[in-house]
């Protein structure tokens, strides 16, 4: 099963942005925003005939894409996904367990969703060539927010001192990310309360960036402000009142401009202080 699976990955490695693997079910593929199974060996659009997995092979997948070392993964997969060193973030479905201190532990594994990383020269152009501030990237999950802001840490590192709070590794492990031409600092793995008080005071960056800001960061958002760092994050919503609910409006209002994102290949909507501005 994994065979025709890895052949199909590579040759559309550049252009692939999940795939799911569910017990029982086709194979899906989603290939340039579009829905794809897999019939002998290629991708098609009818589930007649598609190729399928059991949960068995479900579990021989995640073996070999930890490398056979699962337990090097586990606290990851005690919330839900883990993150390989190619920065590809899988999402698991399935049993669960939970031991006296709540955390959980899988008991069988249903489903797979396999998000691929990209490295995409431009995705943040909307705000190139504009000047420093505080930028919030909203959008719904695969809208290509992390691909928007790995795109523009990439592009502040040329112009001055960028640190990657990289809480998940889905940022700074994607292939191409560190090649000659950048030149951002990066604490992985770490908290946002630890990459944004440490790195403040040990690697003094201009501007941080991270991924999944929520209303928990708030104090850690602010003392990077006030030490006078900008900071460059992400967040799940779908429209800026959906933003102000969910981090609230004092939070909210120290960003100088939102980004909102509905797909990988869509206009970015900025919105600015004096109001919404497409930038095309």
């Amino acid at each position: 099963m994994c065979q025709p699976l890895k052949g199909i990955a590579e040759k559309y490695r550049e252009s692939i942005r999940e795939i799911r693997l569910r017990n029982g079910k086709p194979v899906t593929f989603d290939v340039g925003g579009n829905k794809f199974f897999v019939c002998n060996g290629v991708l098609c659009k009818n589930s007649v005939g598609a190729l399928s997995v059991t949960g068995k092979e479900i579990s021989e997948v995640l073996e070999k894409a930890t490398e056979g070392s699962i337990f090097t993964y586990e606290k990851q997969l005690t919330e839900g996904y883990l993150t390989l060193q190619d920065g590809a973030r899988i999402g698991i479905g399935g049993q669960l367990s939970f031991s006296e201190d709540g955390r959980a532990y899988y008991r069988s594994l249903q489903s797979m969703c396999i998000r691929i990383a990209h490295c995409i020269e431009g995705a943040s152009k909307c705000l190139w060539g504009q000047e420093k501030c505080n930028v919030l990237v909203c959008g719904q999950p695969a809208s290509g927010k992390t691909t928007f802001i790995r795109d523009y840490a990439q592009y502040l590192s040329q112009r001055c001192d960028v640190l990657v709070a990289d809480e998940r590794g889905e940022i700074t492990l994607c292939d191409g990310f560190d090649k000659n031409a950048i030149f951002c600092d990066v604490l992985l793995w770490g908290s946002k309360k630890f990459c944004f008080e440490t790195g403040v005071r040990s690697l003094s960056p201009d501007v941080i960036v991270c991924d999944e800001l929520s209303m928990s960061d708030r104090d850690s958002l602010r003392y990077a402000l006030t030490c006078g760092v900008y900071v460059v994050a992400s967040v799940h919503a779908s429209s800026e009142e959906d933003v102000r609910a969910k981090l609230g409006d004092d939070l909210y209002g120290l960003f100088d401009k939102v980004v909102l994102l509905t797909t990988p290949d869509s206009d970015a909507v900025v919105l600015q202080k004096q109001g919404k501005c497409r930038i095309v």
